[in-house]
């Protein structure tokens, strides 16, 4: 316990191996003599004050979710279900399994004590009625009772839940205040004449006391200043110091060595792991119909428009800018639609990712092939849905294995476009600059996709733009599939007009400054962009998920 700004958060941070920020940390945490370091997550768990879910999960999916990666190997599934129905007895949850965790203002789900009965830890009471609070600490005492060691920040506890409690570490200022049992401490507060009232919570006495008020902040650190310094010239001091010196005394615990040898630091396989973060994945795209249905329903929708207004063109003069027109739009389209679902849905759950990727559940490169193998159906089907109404209202190319082959360019560009989302994604603090990103990265991109400027009139300086564009490649190899067969294009040209017309596809090609002989370089270098830009994003999250565990 302690005031705002004690140091309650930074010392929990230091003994989990979490260093804050560019804090410099000295000395080691050691857990009977055995120095720990990371290996500490293997022996114990630590759950951080803000509530990280996924919403869409219920009760039973979350811990179902997490028996499956945290328990050891060799229990088996059974085990695993039969530990989840206890926990569901044990934190009193049985009545809301199968409610959704939810998150405030988007997807109804538990209650705050609810939430806190799945992260129970850090600050567990915070925000909490008095009620609902002591069911939180009741839980906590009843499994210091099995014998668990519990640790946890506390603000103001009611007289009842501090009673809950065994031992009290006070922080003033970042310095040791009283570490000790809980009930002696109110006779070392009275030895230095600071006795908390008759029928005062005692929690709330010690943390007034140990406050630095602005309005009287000298008069504060002295108080806190004196306090500590009596502290550690106590003899219950001198007695926590040398019960640390026993311990040391110790060259290392063979318990706690066995526990590192046994213990791996993650209990589930790559594959055991790719598979539960895809049923996880898949839950959540299945729970969220909204989302799901808005894709395909918009699908539908831009295909129907667009597919009217362009009904049934003609092979004529006009048919060069209108099929162009067409088919960029869908590049567009397409591009923007699954790229900003992507960066907005990426960005939304890396903060999930990046805790229980600190708590060594999964690595990151199961978490990341997951997501990606679960939206690509989706995303598929989709531009699918969307490409199929335009084409055969429109009138493209009469031929089967031409429909085909777009429908492939198209899915291969979405591919590529929704890579570059996961980079924006990645870069981005919050899922709101994410989406912010989307346009001014996007715009230059398209701008240089072949259609608005002729690739061979792009300036020198700019032309790198066009070779990162998947617009320039998808939009080539499209109009290549569209005009390479077209043999003819009616010309209406009067005799005395100085009119020129298109002859056949090669001179929309010629017009665009696309060339057939670049299909294959299209298709090579598409495929290229896709790969390294998935390879970009995931360089980053690692690197993001390995910093955020060295200064979190």
């Amino acid at each position: 316990m302690g005031a705002s700004g004690a140091g309650k958060t930074t010392l929990m941070n230091v003994l989990t191996a979490r260093r804050p920020g560019k804090l410099k940390i000295t000395g080691d945490v050691r857990v009977n003599g055995s120095k720990m370091g990371r290996n500490i997550s293997r022996v114990a768990g630590y759950v951080q004050q803000e509530e990280l879910f996924i919403p869409s999960m219920t009760t039973r999916e979350h811990l179902i979710f997490h028996a499956m990666l945290r328990m050891n190997k060799d229990m088996t599934k059974e085990q695993r279900l039969l530990r989840v129905e206890e926990v569901l007895d044990f934190l009193n949850l049985k009545k809301v399994e199968k409610t959704l965790i939810g998150t405030p203002g988007r997807i109804k789900g538990l209650s705050g004590g609810e939430k806190r009965r799945l992260t129970f830890a850090s600050e567990p009471t915070s925000g909490l009625d008095s009620s609902m609070a002591f069911i939180i600490s009741d839980a906590m005492r009843k499994l210091a009772n099995q014998g668990k060691t519990i640790v946890c920040t506390i603000h103001q506890p009611s007289s009842e839940i501090f009673q809950l409690f065994d031992t009290l570490y006070l922080l003033a200022e970042g310095r040791l205040a009283y570490f000790g049992l809980r009930t002696k401490a109110q006779e070392f507060f009275g030895r230095l004449d600071y006795t908390p009232p008759e029928k005062y919570n005692p929690s709330d006495y010690y943390i007034q006391t140990l406050a630095i008020l602005p309005y009287d902040r000298e008069a504060c650190l002295e108080r806190v200043e004196y306090i500590c310094d009596e502290y550690e010239r106590s003899p219950m001091y001198s007695q926590r110091v040398a019960e640390v010196q026993q311990f040391h005394a110790i060259e290392d615990d063979q318990t706690i060595s066995g526990l590192f040898k046994s213990s791996p630091k993650y209990k589930a396989g790559f594959f055991t792991q790719l598979r539960w973060l895809m049923w996880r994945s898949f839950k959540n795209m299945v729970k969220n119909p909204f989302e799901l249905r808005l894709h395909l329903i918009l699908a539908v929708i831009v295909g129907v428009m667009l597919g009217l207004l362009f009904i049934r063109l003609k092979y004529n003069q006009q048919a060069p800018q209108n099929m162009s027109s067409v088919i960029f739009v869908l590049l567009i389209n397409i591009s923007f639609t699954y790229l900003k679902a992507v960066a907005n849905s990426y960005a939304r759950e890396y903060p999930v990712f990046f805790k229980e990727h600190d708590d060594n559940i999964y690595r990151t490169f199961p978490y990341y092939i997951s997501r990606f193998l679960i939206e690509l159906p989706v995303f598929a089907l989709g531009t699918f849905i969307l490409a199929t109404i335009v084409y055969w209202l429109t009138n493209l190319y009469d031929n089967v294995r031409r429909y085909f082959i777009l429908m492939g360019i198209l899915i291969l560009t979405e591919l590529v476009a929704t890579s570059a989302g996961s980079i924006i994604a990645v870069i981005s603090p919050t899922f709101q600059v994410a989406d912010a990103l989307v346009v001014p990265i996007v715009i230059p991109l398209m701008v240089f996709g072949g259609f608005f400027i002729n690739a061979k009139t792009i300036p020198k300086w700019l032309i790198w733009i066009k070779y990162i564009s998947w617009f320039y490649y998808g939009n080539e190899m499209a109009l290549v599939n569209q005009w390479t067969d077209v043999k003819y294009l009616q010309c209406n040209r009067k005799a005395n007009s100085n009119t020129t017309c298109f002859r056949d596809g090669n001179d929309v090609l010629k017009l665009y400054g696309f060339s057939k002989t670049h299909y294959n370089r299209d298709l090579g270098l598409l495929f290229v962009l896709f790969i390294s830009f998935r390879l970009i994003s995931l360089t980053i999250l690692a690197l993001k998920a390995k910093y955020q565990r060295s200064s979190a």
